[in-house]
């Protein structure tokens, strides 16, 4: 990846697994090293990849040019002035606080033995990052960007338009080029278009082919979200059937409870609160709140002897879950509708992810404005210590577990009216904003 300033010409190249740096003197350099939990850092680094072929490095010096002219390029951009930097995804890297583990150490070891050898030989100043944890600083998220830019760039003027990123991540099916194997990811490309530059193939910028083939585009998941009500014969309606079904009943004074089901990170304790409680007063139910199973059973009691309208907000995946509150409901004379949650798998690892990671972006684009081009940065980093920059951004979220899903998705049996529904409906996922900034950010590359 190369950034241009509008100050001063900076450039970042960025790979996993590519790239090197040019010397520009015998002198080695003098490397500073800054760590905490979610990130390693060292002022001067390169891209390289295995001299083995292995997949993972056999040890510190186990490396290679992965290009014959990446000394070359890179030492262009160096004369040019350009801010060269490094950022690397290394999740492998991370310890739990307080616990110890030889075998990580040893691989942070090799690649700090392995950067330090790279830097002896190479004589330009450049950055090297390396997230360690899954949240805003794991690429394709812009973290390491921010701190790229507001750190070792010094908060000056980022020219978008004339930085590039050069990363192997690509998305790149088998064949492209001749490729033996297709990408292991496409990271690097929704890298960069999250930040807003260029993305440039090692082939190209490395080597003297004048073209290839086009890298097929990433899809979001936005364009996975559908409105369809007939997603099959087993539901009686859609969204808009399930809320005149309960406007009715509200009218008529019909009591009902509301069964919904739906998998975490599918929307549906926002759609429960934002439509059924704050819109139509449901009284929620919900085991995240009251812990326990029986509590819940519990609760709903107490509010069917009341009169309540109840809307029952679990996961609710295997029928057996769903029939107590059907005996329960039936017995007090409520009708019972179900309301399946359905959202697609790509969607709920992106709703995971934002989750996560949605307070922490909001800090980064509160720090970050682009006009016509050029980003600006806040000057309140400007000359500050790296870690000043950490103790402002925000904690991240709870990320669920892809455990969790599992769990949910080998539980879960279709609902029916034989469980004794009086309707079943399908509710598809729809995002829904607080703000323009909440849709702009989920609207970005996260996974």
């Amino acid at each position: 990846m190369n950034t241009k300033n509008t100050e001063l010409n900076t450039a970042t190249v960025c790979s996993n697994l590519l790239g090197a740096l040019e010397t520009k003197s015998q002198t080695a350099p003098n490397i500073k090293w800054f760590e905490n939990e979610n990130i390693l850092v060292a002022k001067d680094g390169t891209l390289i990849r295995t001299k083995s072929k292995s997949t993972m490095p056999k040890d510190g010096n186990d490396w290679i040019f992965a290009f014959p002219k990446v000394p070359e390029k890179i030492k262009q951009l160096a004369e040019q002035e350009y801010h060269i930097s490094i950022l690397s995804n290394q999740k492998g890297l991370f310890i739990q606080p307080g616990q110890k583990n030889p075998k990580k150490e040893l691989l942070k070891t090799q690649l700090k033995h392995k950067i330090t050898t790279l830097a002896n030989q190479l004589g330009i100043s450049f950055w090297f990052f390396a997230a360690k944890t899954d949240d805003i600083f794991r690429k394709p998220r812009i973290g390491m960007w921010l701190l790229m830019a507001l750190h070792a760039n010094n908060s000056i003027d980022i020219d978008t338009k004339s930085s590039f990123y050069v990363g192997d991540a690509l998305g790149r099916p088998k064949g492209w080029m001749s490729a033996p194997t297709k990408d292991f990811a496409d990271t690097d490309l929704k890298f960069a278009l999250n930040v807003g530059i260029d993305i440039k193939v090692p082939e190209l910028f490395f080597e003297t082919y004048n073209s290839a083939p086009p890298i097929p585009e990433p899809i979001h998941c936005k364009q996975l979200v559908t409105d369809k009500n007939d997603l099959g014969s087993i539901y009686d309606g859609g969204y808009s059937d399930f809320i005149s079904t309960i406007t009715s009943s509200i009218e008529k004074n019909e009591k009902f409870v509301v069964v919904m089901i739906g998998s975490p990170a599918s929307g549906k304790s926002s759609f429960v609160l934002d439509i059924l409680v704050n819109q139509y007063g449901l009284e929620r139910v919900n085991q995240d709140t009251l812990v326990t199973f029986k509590k819940c059973l519990d609760l709903t009691n107490e509010n069917l002897k009341l009169g309540k309208n109840i809307v029952i907000d679990n996961t609710n995946g295997p029928k057996q879950t769903r029939a107590n509150y059907i005996r329960l409901s039936k017995e007090y004379k409520y009708k019972v509708y179900c309301a399946h949650k359905y959202i697609q798998d790509e969607i709920i690892a992106h709703n995971n992810n934002y989750r996560a990671v949605s307070a922490q972006l909001k800090s980064a684009h509160d720090w970050i404005k682009t006009e016509e081009n050029v980003q600006k940065f806040n000057q309140e980093f400007k000359n500050k210590e790296l870690q000043y920059i950490f103790d402002v951004i925000p904690k991240p979220g709870n990320f669920v577990s892809r455990i969790v899903y599992n769990t949910y998705k080998s539980r879960y049996e279709a609902p029916s009216k034989a469980e004794g529904f009086d309707a079943v409906f399908v509710v598809p996922f729809t995002p829904s904003f607080k703000s323009q900034q909440d849709e702009l950010l989920w609207n970005t590359w996260l996974c």
